[in-house]
């Protein structure tokens, strides 16, 4: 057996051990969405970036694509598969052990389970579909940074910062309850705030990895700027989500 075939045969071997890991990250970070759902208080907010937000699961594709970063279509599954999974996870269990749709009655006085069922099928539809697209871009993106020069690393990074922190500067942007700093006003700020610092955070150890600290400033001049474009198409998303689920 040459040295090719080995190889070839210890990534087939190594195949489903990898889809089975990814597969679990996703079921883990789509459970715990579901349950920081349950927690209250600031604290509750800091988890929610943590574990329920753009910044989370997209993070969490960016990690798939760069681990399995041998080959490109590799990376796109990998970053797909972990958003599909915590996807389904989600909403499973929203399906069967919250129950949210349930809750409430139509005018006429009858249950309004059924309004609530179509309701949670509308909304996964569009966050499967926003998954597979997601999941791909951050594989690849996963996969691109891990291959590229420093220099090159350094412009990617900069660019996933503003895709990771997104949510963050729109609502700082455009939800601006949290400028009347009542209890739900802060909880909005350090949601949004906590987005943006794990973001950072996040970049700086893609940095390290990297070796890109060298170019730095140029990072930072592609994360300013990418912010203000992804902002924006964050906010086109939201618009499309409240029309698609209604």
């Amino acid at each position: 057996m040459t040295a090719d075939s080995e190889g070839g045969s210890a990534t087939v071997r190594r195949g489903p051990a990898v889809a089975s890991l990814v597969i679990v990250a996703g079921c883990a970070v789509g459970a715990a969405a579901f349950g920081v759902d349950y927690a209250s208080g600031l604290s509750a907010k800091i988890l929610t970036a943590a574990t329920s937000s753009g910044f989370a699961w997209g993070l969490m594709a960016l990690l798939a694509g760069y681990a399995n970063a041998r080959r490109a279509v590799i990376a796109a599954s990998a970053g797909a598969g972990s958003l599909l999974a915590a996807t389904g996870t989600y909403y499973t269990l929203i399906l069967f052990v919250s129950q949210r749709w349930r809750v409430g009655t139509t005018e006429s006085g009858s249950s309004g389970a059924m309004d609530g069922l179509m309701s949670v099928a509308r909304t996964a539809s569009f966050w499967v579909v926003g998954s597979l697209l997601a999941g791909v871009v951050f594989g690849l993106l996963g996969r691109l940074i891990r291959h590229a020069s420093p220099r090159r690393s350094a412009v990617l990074i900069g660019g996933l910062f503003a895709l990771l922190s997104a949510q963050g500067w729109n609502n700082l942007a455009f939800h601006r309850i949290w400028l009347t700093m009542d209890e739900f006003g802060v909880g909005v700020l350090v949601y949004a705030v906590s987005i943006v610092v794990f973001s950072a955070l996040a970049a700086a150890l893609l940095i390290t990895l990297t070796n890109g600290w060298r170019h730095l400033v140029l990072t930072a001049a592609v994360a300013i700027a990418g912010s203000a474009v992804c902002m924006l198409l964050w906010q086109v998303a939201e618009r499309i989500r409240e029309s698609a689920v209604v």
